[in-house]
């Protein structure tokens, strides 16, 4: 399966089925350096999807504060 993304000016979707999990286990630092990087180039990032499977409290955390 290839990635979605659709990008509209400066805002970018993507499924989070389309995203290694490794992604949203923060301790890999892999999520806050591609959001870094979003943030640098003023890019507006939605990940959407079923987060339910993901059951630590600092991911939870994270996605209820962004």
């Amino acid at each position: 399966m290839g990635i979605s993304i659709i990008r509209i000016s400066d805002k970018v979707i993507i499924h989070e089925k389309n995203i290694t999990p490794e992604f949203f286990d923060l301790k890999t630092k892999i999520a806050g350096d591609i959001l870094q990087k979003f943030s640098n180039y003023r890019v507006k990032l939605a990940i959407v999807g079923d987060f339910s499977k993901y059951e630590s409290k600092s991911i939870k955390d994270f996605i209820f504060r962004e």
